[in-house]
C-alpha cells in the first residue's frame, strides 16, 4: 500500500507559493470545526469535510480538504499535511464518466508541497477505462489551489451532508487509483491505486 501522499509528485521549488492561500486559517478551522473522524489504521484518522454539487446520477462535481492525523487519549485530534481535492465528473452520451481530478497536499502553514492533476474514465457500473496524470504548467497548480479556497473558507455543512462518515462512504472515493486521500478502505477489497479498480 502506497504511503498517503506517494502517488503525488513534488512540485518544483519555484511553482509553489511565497505564502499562504488567502483564508488559510479559516479553512484549517472549518476542518477542525466540522470535520468527521475517520479511522484508517495504521495510517492514522482522517478529519474532513466535503462538498457535492449536482446529482451523483450524473454530471457532478465533488471537493474534499482533510487531514491524517491522530487522536491523543484526551480526544483531541492533532492533524498533518492539508489533502484539497476537486473531483469534476462529466456524463457524456457514451454512458461514461469522464473526471477531471486536482490533488493538493499542503503544510500546516499552508506552502504547497504537491500536486497531481489527473483524469479517470469509467463507465456508471464503476469500470475504469483510463486514468493517469495530466501535465502541469508553470503556476497551474498553485492556481487552481487559490482558486479552490473561497469554498474551504466559507464553508457550512448542510444538516443532511455527512463530511467523512467510517460507516459510509471515505473521503475522496470516487476519485479511483490513488488519486483521493490515500488509506486502506473499509475492507470491502478495494485498494487505492489498484490497476483498473473503481473506487466508486
Amino acid at each position: 500500500m502506497a504511503s498517503p501522499i506517494s502517488a503525488v509528485s513534488p512540485l518544483p521549488r519555484n511553482e509553489a507559493p511565497a505564502v499562504a492561500p488567502a483564508g488559510w486559517e479559516t479553512a484549517l478551522a472549518n476542518i477542525a470545526s466540522h470535520g468527521t473522524l475517520a479511522d484508517y489504521g495504521q495510517f492514522g484518522t482522517y478529519k474532513g469535510i466535503e462538498q457535492t454539487e449536482g446529482s451523483r446520477d450524473g454530471t457532478h462535481q465533488r471537493y474534499f480538504a482533510g487531514q491524517f492525523g491522530f487522536v491523543d487519549t484526551a480526544g483531541q485530534f492533532h492533524g498533518g499535511n492539508t489533502q484539497i481535492i476537486a473531483e469534476d465528473w462529466q456524463l457524456r452520451d457514451d454512458g461514461r464518466y469522464y473526471v477531471d481530478i486536482w490533488r493538493h497536499i499542503v503544510s500546516p502553514q499552508g506552502e504547497l508541497l504537491r500536486s497531481e492533476h489527473a483524469y479517470l474514465v469509467e463507465n456508471q457500473n464503476g469500470r475504469v477505462f483510463d486514468s493517469g496524470s495530466r501535465p502541469m504548467q508553470p503556476g497551474e497548480a498553485a492556481a487552481n489551489l487559490t482558486s479552490q479556497m473561497p469554498r474551504w473558507v466559507t464553508f457550512t455543512p448542510p444538516a443532511s451532508l455527512r463530511a467523512t462518515d467510517v460507516t459510509g462512504e471515505e473521503p475522496g472515493r470516487e476519485a479511483a487509483r490513488g488519486i483521493a486521500p490515500q488509506a486502506p478502505l473499509r475492507g470491502d477489497g478495494l485498494k487505492p491505486g489498484g490497476g483498473g479498480v473503481s473506487l466508486r
